[in-house]
């Protein structure tokens, strides 16, 4: 049923703006203390009694903004940016806290959409690593795999709501040996929730834009209701809008909740709570270089029109399909989804001691899920040309994280260890599809399937411990040097599948490694600049799922299965990296240089078409990278600023690929889907209560296909934004209201790539258009 529109949507602002008093990188914000600049305290003097930030919660008279981005380096290593509330606030409420990272050099998001919130195409690269290579947490939880389909975790996106993250963490190097996770090869991600106001209230923000789009925000804050502080907040956001191209709608709805308890010696336990509900019947359809030749860019799918698909599925094609490489393929009736997620943890924060803290959080997270696709590859019993394809996923999990803090004279010590166990069930069933005249497919109402395609079920159980210890040579020079040991051993069964094998793929894999070192060294020359040095190992564990979607287990047979086991072995990398900041009135700069050797990267190796896919998962050998990322914020007067950035990856695979019999020489050849080259500038300007922002970036061309035969355009993208902050007004203890434009110049751009997975060699039908210009606005209220 066609949800109301009584309520809103996601809106966007483009290129995020940046508060014209801070740059776009974390070096850009006012410096604090040298001793206390990403996670540098001063050395504990002998008989001090305070309490350090760190595991346990920050002393209650540092303002709360300071506390955000002081608590966000407590992490073991200095290569960290960090995007504040404050930074946040510059975008349009509802927008991706993913894309919000954007901003940063040398990240890269993608989407079919302006808003950032299409589930299929939202991509985001870091350098060099896609985001199912870094590693997620909010609030010290484990977010997982970032992938579509993600088999032992929680898309971000559906985790919170970006108006109650407080702030978040990127670590483009190499994450925290504290950080809990089995995919961060590329780095940390971490989100920190806001916390309960302590004075009661309430926020309203109603967002709207082109593509009918709408946003509501709701949030209701309870204030201390006792002399111990006890407090909480409950939210509800709903986003609603149309595609801008073809028929059909994207639609979500969130509940939050968060109540806080304050102990004795400024320790603290917590409850936070999530459920979020995900509706997008109709994906955008994924193109490949031939069908943009012939159709364009406006290609969709058919939906509404049956007939249309109906025709095609049975070999009519009265709309030029014929003419492309690939009739059948070019569009489907439907593409879509239905997502339902809760997660919900109790965190308590204890400082034992003055010297002495202990973090420990209990997390469990549940997922049931439906993907709907009408298939013109499978005839109907019924006589229908096509047929009605189900994808079920389903998830839980559940696990716990304890870690404690030892401040003794000039040494933080950390030790902890995290276990998850999830379990993880896929399949894929068919059921009959109307015949012309006797309605449309409808997910709601399936009848019996007539065909079991496959099923699998999968059981993991991880384990993780890690040891740090930071030294503080001086108030203003650290040395972290620690390592963490990580085991997961997955049973995987693949129950159903219809090829007529007698022995299916099942059995056990595990990845462990026992040293995973991580050293680092933070070095503040004065209270202007800083210098740091970063090296670590990571390892990835094996993915798992179904056919295509990137799993060992996703073979035909027991045989093929027991053959890969013998040769697979778990992605791991090494990562160094060295970097400058400088932060001053007039001028923030930072430049760091970095390079990866990736080895036994698992690449899904595209092939057949995307209905019935072939694709195979293949080590495609060792994988390195040079890059360097330079950025500057120049604040010449009061209010105004000026960022510029620049990044450059060389990222190359090292060895050939052989894959069904054939030998690709890929060695030497550039990664695919990301660009060597990417530019990015803001100009910002407030006085008093106006704000106003132009914003525009540059991405060089990206190869598509391993050989790099291919490469897809380079293209410019801006937007500007404006938004004013009134003074009281009546009751109200704020309220703004904001105007932005994205795609300000209506450039035609691919935007995400690889959809589908990429060719070895040649075009296939695997990335996706970038939305057209696009208009949006917001107003919004507290209490």
């Amino acid at each position: 049923m066609r949800r109301s529109r009584c309520l809103g949507i996601f809106i966007v602002c483009c290129v995020p703006y940046v508060d014209s008093a801070k740059g776009a990188t974390e070096s850009s914000r006012a410096a604090p203390d040298p001793g206390q600049r990403h996670g540098v305290s001063a050395a504990p003097r002998a008989g001090a009694h305070t309490v350090r930030h760190g595991a346990g919660a920050a002393p209650p008279q540092v303002p709360e903004q300071l506390r955000v981005m002081s608590t966000a380096r407590t992490q073991s290593h200095g290569t960290s940016e960090v995007v504040s509330r404050a930074m946040m606030d510059k975008f349009v409420p509802g927008t991706s806290a993913v894309k919000m990272l954007a901003q940063l050099p040398g990240v890269q998001f993608t989407s079919s959409d302006a808003l950032g919130v299409d589930t299929w195409s939202s991509t985001l690269y870091a350098r060099g690593f896609v985001q199912d290579q870094m590693g997620f947490t909010l609030d010290g939880v484990p977010l997982g795999d970032q992938g579509y389909f993600t088999y032992n975790g929680l898309k971000s996106q559906a985790a919170i709501a970006p108006e109650n993250i407080a702030s978040m963490d990127i670590s483009q190097g190499a994450g925290a040996v504290d950080a809990p996770g089995t995919t961060n090869l590329g780095g940390q991600i971490s989100m920190v929730s806001s916390n309960p106001l302590q004075k009661a209230g309430a926020r309203v923000s109603q967002s709207f834009g082109s593509w009918n789009a709408y946003h509501t925000f709701v949030r209701v804050d309870s204030g201390n209701l006792n002399r111990t502080g006890t407090r909480f907040y409950v939210s509800y956001v709903r986003n609603d809008t149309d595609k801008w191209k073809g028929a059909g709608y994207q639609f979500e709805q969130n509940v939050n909740a968060k109540l806080v308890q304050p102990l004795k010696n400024n320790s603290e336990l917590s409850f936070f709570f999530d459920w979020n509900n995900l509706v997008q019947p109709v994906d955008y359809q994924d193109l490949s270089f031939n069908f943009l030749k012939v159709y364009g860019t406006r290609l969709d799918n058919y939906y509404p029109n049956y007939t249309n698909a109906y025709n095609a599925a049975a070999g009519k094609y009265t709309l030029g399909q014929d003419k492309t490489n690939d009739p059948k393929d070019v569009a489907y009736y439907d593409v879509g989804r239905v997502w339902n997620d809760y997660l919900a943890y109790t965190k308590l924060k204890l400082n034992m001691t003055n010297h002495l803290s202990w973090d420990t959080t209990l997390y469990g997270h549940g997922q049931k899920a439906m993907g709907v696709f009408t298939n013109p590859f499978h005839a109907s019993p019924n006589g229908a040309p096509l047929s009605e394809q189900i994808k079920r996923p389903w998830l839980m999990r559940y696990g716990f994280t304890s870690g404690m803090n030892w401040h003794m004279g000039h040494n933080v010590l950390k030790a902890g260890i995290w276990y998850e166990y999830y379990r993880n069930a896929i399949s894929q069933t068919l059921y009959e599809a109307p015949l012309l005249g006797q309605g449309v497919p409808d997910p709601n109402h399936l009848g019996a399937a007539f065909d079991r395609m496959w099923a699998f079920d999968f059981n993991t159980n991880t384990f993780m411990g890690y040891v740090e210890d930071q030294y503080y040579i001086k108030p203003n020079l650290v040395a972290s040097v620690g390592f963490k040991a990580m085991t997961s051993t997955t049973r995987g069964s693949q129950v159903a599948n219809n090829t007529g094998e007698a022995a299916l793929a099942q059995g056990s894999l595990n990845a462990s490694d026992g040293f995973l070192p991580h050293f680092n060294v933070d070095y503040h020359l004065d209270r202007h600049s800083e210098l740091y040095f970063d090296i670590a190992k990571n390892l990835r564990t094996y993915a798992d799922g179904g056919y295509g979607l990137g799993s060992v287990w996703g073979v035909t047979n027991l045989q093929t299965f027991n053959e890969m086991k013998k040769v697979i072995k778990p992605e791991t990398d090494w990562t160094y990296m060295v970097g400058y900041r400088y932060q001053a009135k007039k001028l923030s700069a930072s430049v760091s240089f970095y390079h990866t050797d990736f080895f036994n990267r698992l690449q899904t190796i595209a092939s057949g078409n995307i209905v019935n896919p072939t694709d195979s998962v293949a080590n495609v050998g060792s994988v390195h990278m040079n890059g360097v990322d330079v950025g500057a914020t120049l604040r010449p007067v009061k209010g105004l600023s000026f960022y510029n950035s620049f990044s450059y990856n060389h990222g190359w695979y090292g060895s050939d690929v052989s894959d069904g019999g054939t030998t690709y020489h890929t060695r030497g050849k550039k990664i695919v889907n990301y660009p060597s080259f990417m530019y990015k500038t803001q100009l910002a300007y407030a006085y008093r209560g106006a704000e106003v922002h132009f914003d525009a970036s540059y991405m060089s061309s990206r190869p598509f296909d391993y050989m790099n035969t291919l490469h897809v355009p380079s293209y410019w993208l801006a937007s500007m934004g404006a938004r004013y902050n009134f003074d009281r007004v009546g009751p109200l203890s704020t309220l703004s209201v904001g105007f932005n434009v994205y795609n300000l110049f209506n450039s035609t751009y691919i935007g995400t790539m690889g959809d589908n997975g990429n060719p070895m060699q040649g075009d296939y039908q695997s990335f996706s258009i970038g939305a057209p210009r696009s208009f949006f606005g917001t107003i919004s209220a507290s209490y």
